[in-house]
């Protein structure tokens, strides 16, 4: 039930995230309503600020890939009854999982190393 815990962790923070990027992105498309609906906490000067800081975008992809990856190990393997084929599933899905976190850590923290 390990993925199970991995699910109810991420669940929230990626929620987060989420609205926070969906709020700075319509705050670039239409900056007068976001502002008047945040009540001006999110403006046109910092939505896109916001919207492109690096830890920000780094951590809602890590946690959606690692969200996923529980919700696919839950919900997508469940009905496969072949033992070997969800064993090679399970290990093709933390493997792509590891090379997309792999390919966001180099692009979003190389510059920072």
């Amino acid at each position: 039930m390990r993925a199970f815990k991995i699910v109810e962790l991420t669940a929230v923070p990626l929620f987060i995230f989420s609205v926070i990027l969906v709020i700075t992105g319509y705050g670039i498309v239409s900056p007068r309503t976001i502002s008047t609906f945040t009540f001006g906490l999110v403006s046109y000067q910092n939505a896109p600020t916001l919207h492109s800081y690096r830890l920000i975008r780094y951590g809602f992809t890590v946690l959606l890939l690692v969200h996923s990856y529980a919700g696919f190990e839950i919900f997508g393997l469940k009905k496969i009854r072949n033992q070997r084929l969800r064993l090679f599933l399970g290990y093709l899905l933390l493997f792509i999982v590891i090379y997309a976190l792999w390919v966001a850590t180099i692009t979003e923290l190389g510059e920072i190393f």
